[in-house]
């Protein structure tokens, strides 16, 4: 996958500033005998996606491919949203639990975890370029979004708008109970 993600990159002309994580070369897949064509956007894209990682830009333009840390590992990468910028106090809400998630490949349905006893919701995902010994890896596009998913809570606020808050990055909101708490910004 590292390889065809770097071929994708490198014949975008106007893409020059890149990183891909060398994990990516731990996974392969062949999509030679395939009928259909990929733009290089769905090659990056789908490649990203079968080892569970991410695709994104940075704000400084670069393109870059690798996993994303969930966690803040310091203080200084979590942006604060002061109680005076709040238009209102968060609303948390949890997600609907997750069972499972399902895959399939080659007519095969995969699930993690198997055997699942919980209640819940059976998420899919779907991509071409997953395989069985992709599947086998501790960390690939199932096992990722079992973790990302499994107690996932969300928190709606208005505040006043903060431009150096973006996707991927952690912020420490106040609550009306008095404490704070931290969270990975998937969507601003």
């Amino acid at each position: 996958l590292y390889q065809m993600c770097y071929d994708a990159l490198e014949t975008t002309s106007s893409i020059f500033n890149f990183y891909i994580s060398e994990e990516l070369k731990e996974y392969s897949t062949d999509i030679s005998k395939e009928s259909t064509s990929y733009k290089n956007s769905d090659i990056l894209q789908l490649a990203a996606n079968a080892a569970g990682m991410a695709l994104y830009q940075t704000r400084d333009g670069q393109i870059r491919i690798e996993r994303v840390n969930m966690v803040a590992s310091s203080d200084d990468e979590i942006y604060e949203i002061p109680i005076i910028n709040n238009y209102q106090w968060p609303e948390i809400s949890f997600a609907s639990r997750v069972k499972d998630v399902s895959c399939n490949i080659n007519g095969t349905e995969h699930l993690y975890p198997e055997n699942s006893n919980l209640e819940g919701v059976t998420q899919t995902v779907s991509n071409e370029l997953l395989t069985e010994e992709m599947l086998k890896k501790s960390k690939n596009s199932i096992t990722e979004a079992y973790a990302t998913l499994a107690n996932r809570k969300k928190v709606e606020l208005e505040y006043r708008a903060s431009p150096h808050i973006d996707a991927f990055d952690h912020v420490r909101f106040n609550h009306n109970y008095g404490y704070a708490s931290n969270v990975f910004v998937t969507e601003s």
